[in-house]
């Protein structure tokens, strides 16, 4: 017999084999899930498990948030069919714990309407051994503590519409709701293997399952949303509501170059712990994926873009500006329906907005052309982005040989998309001319078979739309415009340069089709600093008090391009 410290070559080519296997599994299952369609399209396996996983917000420094949890606890119950004595039972439950005498008594006396009555709820697990303590010591009958589980927001309404809730569906199964919580409802929940898969039996062997134990890999999911960015742009989201009175109000904060989702709100917003209390089922809705708007002059700065990056047009070229021009038998005007004259500069068309000149731009590049530049930004598809209900764009319009058409889309009319949509489109002017995939989620991690197995990081997707010179000469208009055009220079920064533009549309009224008198939506874009974009800020707001963004949004703006700057520590580039 060999000695005990032999060890025969087999065993550990076996255990090579093994390593290699569960190695090749996992990359297996890192491909197949790197990314999940929408919940519109997929049906997610289901199995309701105990401890379901967490999501995390995180911060700058890499520190994990707790953004939900699933909280256990216990309910001191009664049945008051089997009490024992009511007033003995009293006297002992009193000693532990402050119970309120008459609704005991009331709750003891219904023995023939009820046979289950919650006394307290939540009982703390000091209190809770205590309890059983004493009525395994007296035998007390009819009085038990009973467990339950219950997920839990410690932040509340933050993140609201990022993160979803869960619920008990009609069959009596706890399901994820909107949000994370619905898209990556099987990790969350555990998936449900095979017991003769390969896994399975891999982590069987290595002693990570036991042989009876269910078999529920539960997985957490770490966000890219920075809850101190998060906390900033819902605190500014609520000054504009509560300033301007507007329907809905939204906001988005990315790094354009990698597509990271550092912050992302809406109001009116809800509170997960207690989503029951909402009445109007559309407040869940996240409106920065699932609404489309049609943006108004922010698209101005696309279409520069387009007309540079097609050398129809260079930042010299100059019009005539009439203040109006006819097309198709319509009549398109600049806001102020006046005219700049000869020699209007394209620098011009951006900083003070003129339909005329995006029109103009438009012309120079041909309806062909500017529309298959268009179709290089996806509006009429989806962004990918990891959150459900993403909600294609209308862009129908452009399918037409109109002119007139593809006039007012010029000028961001016409065509409606969603806000994460318009985002990635604008960010590709702060990166490069490269459009990237935005994303929230940063990593999924399953600790029963070795951490981190996704990053969605990892996965995303890019694509050159404008050359980067394109870019830097669009950037540094947009800059110009900023800095002398919105408010007449108001929010210049001596120390940042900062590219930004402004847009108002007509709402259109969903039962005429046509556009309602005086109801528009505000939308807003910049990045910073223009010279090296380390974010990319979006901001809109549904039917405000005020009749131009320029007069609502651009101070909104900038408190939280001066938090970003101090949170991040950017350095001035000025």
């Amino acid at each position: 017999m060999p000695p005990d410290s032999y060890r025969s070559p087999y065993t550990v080519f076996y255990l090579v084999i093994l390593i290699a296997l569960l190695a090749i599994v996992l990359l297996f299952e890192n491909q197949v899930n790197r990314y999940v369609e929408p919940l519109e399209s997929q049906v997610l396996p289901f199995r309701s498990v105990g401890n379901r996983g967490h999501i995390f917000f995180t911060d700058k420094d890499g520190g994990r948030h707790l953004a939900a949890t699933t909280h256990f606890g216990y309910n001191l119950t009664i049945s008051p069919l089997e009490l024992g004595d009511p007033e003995e039972i009293y006297e002992h439950l009193a000693q532990e714990i402050s119970l309120d005498r008459d609704a005991f008594f009331a709750s003891a006396g219904k023995k023939e309407t009820d046979e289950y009555e919650i006394l307290r709820r939540n009982i703390p697990k000091s209190v809770k051994e205590r309890i059983e303590d004493r009525i395994a010591m007296y035998n007390l009958e009819g009085v038990w503590l009973e467990s339950f589980q219950q997920r839990e927001y410690p932040f509340g309404s933050l993140g609201a519409h990022v993160l979803g809730f869960v619920s008990v569906d009609e069959d009596d199964r706890v399901r994820g709701q909107y949000g994370i919580e619905n898209l990556f409802d099987e990790v969350l929940s555990g998936i449900s293997q095979s017991p003769r898969s390969a896994k399975v039996t891999l982590l069987k062997q290595l002693g990570e399952i036991d042989e009876k134990d269910p078999v529920i890999l539960a997985g957490n999911v770490i966000l890219s949303i920075d809850i101190n960015a998060q906390r900033y742009l819902e605190r500014v989201l609520q000054g504009i509501q509560n300033q301007w009175g507007a329907e809905k109000v939204g906001g988005i904060v990315m790094r354009p170059e990698s597509g990271e989702v550092v912050a992302m709100g809406s109001r009116p917003t809800f509170d997960p712990n207690h989503y029951s209390k909402v009445t109007d089922y559309s407040t869940f809705n996240n409106p920065v994926v699932e609404d489309v708007y049609e943006m108004g002059s922010v698209f101005k700065a696309l279409t520069m873009a387009i007309g540079i990056d097609s050398e129809s047009v260079s930042p010299e070229d100059v019009y005539n500006d009439r203040g109006s021009v006819t097309i198709d038998g319509e009549t398109i005007s600049n806001f102020d329906l006046k005219g700049r004259g000869p020699g209007t500069s394209m620098q011009t068309v951006l900083s003070q907005s003129l339909n005329t000149g995006a029109v103009f731009v438009l012309q120079q590049t041909g309806l062909e052309t500017y529309r298959e530049y268009f179709e290089e930004f996806g509006f009429d598809g989806i962004t990918r982005i990891d959150l459900p209900k993403e909600t294609t764009g209308f862009t129908d319009n452009l399918d037409s040989n109109r002119e007139v058409e593809f006039a007012t889309a010029s000028f961001g009319q016409g065509i409606a998309v969603t806000p994460i949509a318009t985002v990635r489109a604008f960010a590709s002017l702060a990166n490069d001319g490269v459009v990237v995939q935005p994303y929230t989620v940063k990593e999924i991690e399953q600790p029963k078979v070795g951490g981190i197995i996704l990053g969605t990081a990892n996965s995303r997707e890019e694509r050159q739309v404008f050359d980067k010179e394109t870019a830097e000469v669009v950037s540094a208009m947009l800059t110009r415009a900023y800095d002398r055009g919105i408010a007449g220079g108001a929010f210049r920064d001596p120390q940042y340069t900062i590219a930004a533009k402004t847009g108002t549309a007509q709402l259109v009224d969903p039962e005429t089709g046509g556009y309602a008198e005086g109801r528009v939506l505000h939308s807003f874009f910049g990045y910073l600093p223009a010279s090296d974009p380390q974010f990319i800020v979006f901001l809109f707001a549904v039917d405000p008090s005020a009749k131009y963004a320029s007069g609502t949004l651009p101070s909104p703006f900038r408190t939280i391009a001066n938090f970003l700057i101090s949170y991040y520590g950017i350095p001035p580039d000025r």
